[in-house]
């Protein structure tokens, strides 16, 4: 498993940390001056450790690969990055918490960590074809410590825009969905939730038949969009993605009812269940 040692030019290390293990090495020399922002950061690392093609230039992209150096002839790799302190310098203005708001939209009905696995277990077994009981059990996962962020002392914002049809869904049966729903409620009571329906008047809209996450801080260009796709989350971050799925949300936040509004329309749907 690689890791990272951050030192700085004036800090001292004895002899013995200093020498290099034994075995074949890989060295790269990286400048941090070259890295000002994420494009710069992966085009550096793609360069320098000659990262196979299929890297995906986005955050998952050089973790995954930094995890099995298996295209380079050797058994150690040694990395150095001169003037680190120019690499994303707007990553000082971030809180320890870096997302302060996260937008959710799409023909789903998002998953909360309060809710119980076996209410929303039949949205990923009604996949086709069917999948494996462990991508279940992953996805599962994903989701429930993705919403780890709306709990605690200080919850990340939360801005949902769910259309109607994915509250007229009943995956798992009326009393399922009904729970579904009654959740739903629930949760749009706290302080820094708010959920909001995009109704069938609204017509055709952007981003049809998707289930979009946008993560947002401080520094936009480190923002982050989530695809739920039939194959599994995909990451974006290019700005000219980012822009479209910003457009895409602000569209929907626009049309979309109330959540006042949203509330009664929720509730009126669940009593009929």
């Amino acid at each position: 498993m690689p890791h990272l040692i951050t030192l700085s030019r004036d800090t001292p290390i004895s002899t013995v940390h200093a020498l290099l293990p034994s075995g074949l090495f890989y060295s790269a020399r990286m400048s941090g001056r070259d890295m000002p922002d994420a494009d710069g950061v992966f085009a550096q690392f793609y360069e320098h450790l000659r990262l196979p093609d299929y890297f995906g230039w986005n955050w998952d992209a050089p973790r995954d690969c930094l995890q099995d150096f298996h295209w380079l002839p050797a058994t150690h790799v040694l990395v150095a990055i001169d003037d680190a302190a120019y690499i994303l310098p707007e990553i000082d203005a971030f809180p320890t918490e870096y997302y302060l708001t996260q937008r959710n939209t799409g023909t789903e009905r998002p998953t909360f960590q309060g809710r119980r696995k076996s209410r929303f277990r039949p949205v990923f077994k009604a996949a086709l074809p069917p999948l494996p009981e462990h991508e279940v059990a992953l996805r599962l996962a994903h989701r429930l410590e993705r919403q780890r962020v709306l709990e605690g002392d200080s919850p990340t914002e939360y801005v949902g825009v769910l259309h109607e049809a994915a509250l007229r869904m009943q995956f798992g049966g009326r009393k399922v969905a009904r729970g579904q729903l009654e959740h739903l409620l629930a949760f749009s009571e706290l302080p820094h939730v708010s959920l909001r329906v995009l109704p069938f008047a609204a017509g055709a809209f952007p981003g049809a038949g998707q289930t979009v996450v946008y993560m947002e801080g401080p520094v936009r260009r480190l923002d982050t969009v989530q695809i739920d796709s039939s194959h599994g989350p995909e990451f974006l971050h290019h700005e000219a993605q980012l822009s479209k799925y910003r457009a895409q949300l602000d569209w929907m936040e626009q049309h979309a009812l109330s959540p006042t509004e949203s509330y009664a329309l929720i509730q009126d749907i669940a009593n009929q269940l």
